[in-house]
């Protein structure tokens, strides 16, 4: 659980918390009450010129950027975060610790599907798309499984499978501050405020990046919600088996992290109608 991934910091040690940016997971809301919560005088930007094919910056490249730094400047680092890859803590000298979000594989497959042709102007509705077919045809390809993939800091290449899922599994407990569902969007903000020592107040959110609704989306049978979940069952495994760790984070915390889950949420919720 995460006091016992807390524990392996040294007292007296700062560590450096790295928000790892899962697309199309929420991580744009994520990120802008992450950034609204720190000293971005401490925040290490790795953002890279180039990426592994995924969107996902290289880790040789992101240690190149550090190592540019001067001794003070990395001394002063408190956080960073991104697209970045798993295996990033390596680069610093000192510990750090990952946080991030998961979603359900099947909306977040299909909610990135629909955001890639619409993002290049494309209607997929027009060029006959069958989101059935496409789902079927990446089953044994490396598209398959995305989250498993980044989780487990897979090469590009990789198909992934269970030694995949197994070594995904492994990293968040060793690694990770949390990895909450995007389903539980709230209630991640709020864990934030426990171990990232974030401020109730200043996490208040609207909604970032979001796909704009597309109508042959309400067109999506269950029987191919069941296909696209059957072509990336390890993200589903994984996605089970953060929702379980989050949820049991959540009870240890007991009813006054639900009280303060609910006053955050009015909160947000007022914010959002404010600006209809």
């Amino acid at each position: 659980m995460t006091d016992s991934v807390l524990k392996k910091i040294k007292k007296n040690e700062e560590p450096i918390f790295i928000h790892f940016h899962n697309g199309k997971s929420g991580g744009s809301t994520l990120g802008q009450i992450f950034s609204r919560n720190i000293d971005n005088s401490k925040f290490f930007s790795p953002e890279t010129k180039e990426h592994n094919g995924f969107g996902i910056w290289k880790v040789d490249d992101i240690k190149e950027i550090w190592q540019s730094l001067d001794e003070k400047t990395r001394a002063n680092v408190r956080w960073s975060g991104g697209h970045v890859p798993f295996g990033m803590h390596e680069v610093f000298e000192r510990p750090s610790l990952y946080f991030g979000l998961i979603r359900e594989p099947a909306s977040r497959w299909i909610s990135s599907l629909f955001y890639n042709y619409q993002r290049t102007g494309r209607d997929i509705e027009k060029e006959g798309v069958v989101v059935s077919d496409v789902a079927s045809n990446i089953r044994t390809t490396v598209f398959a499984n995305p989250q498993t993939r980044y989780f487990s800091g897979a090469d590009p290449q990789d198909i992934i499978n269970e030694n995949h899922l197994i070594k995904a599994k492994d990293n968040i407990s060793k690694h990770f501050v949390f990895v909450a569902p995007t389903e539980r969007f709230d209630e991640a903000v709020v864990l934030g405020t426990y171990y990232l020592n974030w401020k109730l107040l200043s996490s208040v959110y609207t909604k970032e990046n979001v796909t704009p609704p597309h109508p042959l989306r309400k067109k999506i049978d269950k029987k191919t919600i069941a296909l696209i979940e059957d072509v990336h069952s390890l993200d589903m495994k994984l996605y089970q088996f953060c929702l379980e760790r989050f949820e049991n984070e959540i009870k240890l915390l007991g009813i006054r992290f639900e009280i303060k889950r609910k006053i955050f949420s009015l909160l947000c919720s007022i914010k959002q109608k404010s600006i209809k």
